[in-house]
């Protein structure tokens, strides 16, 4: 197993806390200059693994001591917590991640299709 945590930043600010763990059969040949430069949803398709679905959840925590330095908030401040776990065309999970984001920074905006057909969960 692949493990890469990194800091994104906006404006040279952080403000995301990702970890993603890669299965060991695909993050073998993964080198940390290729992380540096790009996401594993750009990287991973010119290794040739066609990425199908993403499973998200979105759930809150509160900043630990770590999250908290890294993040630029205090140790008890609200975050996000996003969980995603995404599958290849055979639907083999490939992608195990978790997005940390402070609170009182950020927004999600979900649209959702009401075609026919469309399935949601509750």
């Amino acid at each position: 197993m692949l493990r890469v945590e990194r800091v994104n930043l906006a404006d040279d600010e952080p403000f995301a806390l990702v970890t993603v763990w890669v299965r060991a059969d695909i993050g073998a040949d993964v080198s940390r200059a290729d992380v540096a430069r790009t996401t594993f949803y750009d990287l991973l398709p010119i290794r040739g693994v066609e990425l199908e679905s993403v499973h998200q959840t979105i759930t809150a925590e509160v900043a630990d001591d770590r999250a908290a330095d890294l993040l630029a908030c205090s140790a008890g401040d609200p975050l996000l917590l996003v969980r995603r776990v995404t599958c290849d065309m055979r639907g083999a999970p490939v992608l195990y991640s978790e997005h940390r984001y402070p609170a009182d920074r950020t927004t999600f905006e979900i649209e959702f299709s009401l075609a026919t057909g469309a399935r949601q969960h509750v």
